[in-house]
C-alpha cells in the first residue's frame, strides 16, 4: 500500500479547526452563562453538557459516517484498520476515549474544587487549567506517535485498530 493514502497531520488539524468552528456558538453560549451567574451547580451542569456535546458528535459521526464534518471538507476518512469498513460502535468510542477520561477526571477535579473552595473565580481557572494542559500533553503524544509510524497512525487510532484515510469522494 502506498503511504500517499493516508492523511497529512495539516488535513487532521484542518477538519479539527473546522470542528472548532462548528461548536463556536457553543463557546459563546458559555461565556454568557459565566457572565450571567454565580451558581457553581448551574456552571458545573453547562460544563458537563458542553463537554459532552463534542465526544457525541465525534463518535456518532465516526461510528455513522466515518468523518465529522471537518473531516469530509478536508477529505480524510477513519476506517477500520483493514481499510474495508467503518468503525464500530466501540471503536468509535474508543477513539475518543482517553478525551472522555481526561474529561471525567477534570469534571470530578471541579467538584473537588467546589467542596475544596467557594471561589468561582479560582474554580474556573483550575478547571480549565487542568483541562488545557492535559489535552495539550496528549495532542503532543498523539502528534509525535502520527510522526512515527507509516500510516500516520496517532494513539487513539492504535486503540481503536483504526487509520484515517485520504478520502476519493465526498
Amino acid at each position: 500500500m502506498s503511504d500517499a493514502k493516508y492523511h497529512t497531520g495539516f488535513r487532521r488539524f484542518g477538519a479539527a479547526i473546522i470542528d472548532g468552528i462548528i461548536f463556536t456558538p457553543f463557546l459563546m453560549v458559555d461565556l454568557w452563562i459565566l457572565n450571567q451567574t454565580d451558581n457553581v451547580w448551574i456552571i458545573f451542569a453547562w460544563t458537563a453538557f458542553n463537554a459532552s456535546l463534542y465526544y457525541l458528535y465525534s463518535i456518532y459521526f465516526h461510528y455513522k459516517f466515518g468523518r465529522t464534518i471537518g473531516k469530509w471538507v478536508v477529505r480524510i476518512k477513519v476506517l477500520d484498520i483493514s481499510e474495508t469498513k467503518l468503525l464500530s460502535l466501540k471503536q468509535a468510542f474508543l477513539r475518543d476515549s482517553l478525551y472522555l477520561i481526561i474529561q471525567i477526571i477534570g469534571l470530578l477535579y471541579f467538584l473537588f474544587l467546589v467542596a475544596k473552595t467557594g471561589d468561582l473565580d479560582i474554580i474556573i481557572m483550575d478547571y480549565r487549567n487542568f483541562i488545557d494542559y492535559s489535552f495539550l500533553c496528549w495532542m503532543l503524544l498523539e502528534l509525535l506517535s502520527m510522526l512515527t509510524n507509516d500510516k500516520r497512525r496517532a494513539i487513539h487510532d492504535w486503540l481503536a485498530g483504526s487509520v484515517v484515510i485520504i478520502a476519493k469522494s465526498s
